[in-house]
């Protein structure tokens, strides 16, 4: 089981990691302030996500976090 919960975080993780990328490339090509303001918001969003994740693996056992 932890080794599912394992693989299960690190998808996770990585699904978070490449909607940030996503939105640091769509705030490179935003046309308005409103538009910035918008992708920075969910910059902001998908980073907290991120550090949700890693909390949750934080909490495995050592063993299991690698």
């Amino acid at each position: 089981m932890d080794e599912q919960l394992r693989r299960i975080l690190r998808h996770d993780l990585r699904g978070k990691w490449n909607a940030l990328r996503l939105c640091l490339t769509a705030f490179e090509v935003c046309d308005t302030a409103a538009e910035q303001a918008e992708m920075l918001q969910m910059l902001a969003h998908s980073a907290d996500e991120i550090d949700g994740v890693v909390e949750q693996i934080m909490t495995l056992p050592e063993s299991v976090q690698a």
